[in-house]
């Protein structure tokens, strides 16, 4: 037909958007020329799975140890007692060194 590009003897399967996209070719077996042509059907696209689904948990780790040792350090850094003026201070132990002391906003470097 006219405006349509020229098929090949192999056709691309596109994966959905839940499978990231991949795309993969996929081999169509073509009758042999002396044969009489067949009714033409739909082409045949089939999932191709590579890889095993898999869940992010390291980050998250890295992470959630990162919040507890910093709130660890913060309760025994304990600002209102080791320090004459600290910055937030409704936090109470929690609260942060002011910017003189410590201009990172943490415990102090001797914690």
């Amino acid at each position: 037909m006219a405006g349509e590009p020229p098929s090949s003897g192999a056709q691309m399967g596109v994966n959905s958007r839940r499978h990231y996209n991949v795309v993969h070719p996929v081999d169509i077996e073509t009758p042999p020329l002396a044969s009489p042509a067949p009714a033409v059907s739909p082409p045949v696209y089939r999932e191709i799975k590579h890889f095993k689904k898999w869940v992010v948990w390291l980050i998250p780790v890295f992470v959630a140890a990162n919040v507890v040792m910093f709130i660890i350090t913060m309760y025994v850094n304990n600002c209102p007692k080791n320090s004459v003026s600290c910055i937030a201070t409704f936090l109470g132990r929690f609260s942060f060194q002011p910017f003189k002391e410590n201009p990172l906003l943490g415990p102090s470097s001797s914690t």
